[in-house]
């Protein structure tokens, strides 16, 4: 967080990583092909019997990702330009990522989400926090430019 609020005051933006990856598509399409590369990774060791691992990984590394998606756009929101551009756009991603995130663990555990214990509710409480922590993300940013705002008009008298 202290490096986006950095460069959003230090107007260094257009030169960083983050303006690369800004884009919450961006981020979903990279975490997603983790979580894939992971679960596929993951099912050809288990195949070979070379690991073991239990059905419920796959509901692991599906949450496990989501959650990284979920922290890194929280932190990309401060660096985002047009903040309700970016807000919804994040809100689309983030539901169509946990779709495809459920899907892909269904089909390679074979086990649907109500029978995976307890992460029908993990979700939920992902959803949560991320709506949460995209609300955080969003006050921050506007008190940032208020206080740029404010300091520019100080400045020119």
């Amino acid at each position: 967080m202290q490096l986006a609020c950095y460069l959003i005051m230090e107007h260094q933006f257009e030169d960083s990583i983050l303006a690369r990856v800004a884009n919450p598509i961006h981020l979903a399409l990279a975490v997603m092909a983790l979580s894939v590369t992971t679960m596929i990774g993951s099912f050809l060791l288990s195949s070979l019997n070379i690991i073991s691992i239990s059905k419920e990984f796959y509901w692991i590394i599906s949450a496990s990702y989501t959650l990284l998606f979920i922290m890194f756009n929280s932190m990309l929101i401060i660096a985002s330009e047009h903040m309700e551009k970016f807000y919804r756009n994040s809100l689309y991603t983030y539901f169509g990522l946990v779709a495809l995130s459920i899907g892909l663990a269904y089909l390679f555990s074979g086990i649907p989400i109500g029978e995976a214990g307890s992460f029908k509710w993990i979700f939920l409480v992902l959803t949560i926090a991320f709506i949460a922590l995209l609300s955080i993300g969003s006050a921050i940013k506007r008190i940032a430019m208020a206080a740029n705002r404010e300091e520019e008009r100080l400045n020119q008298k």
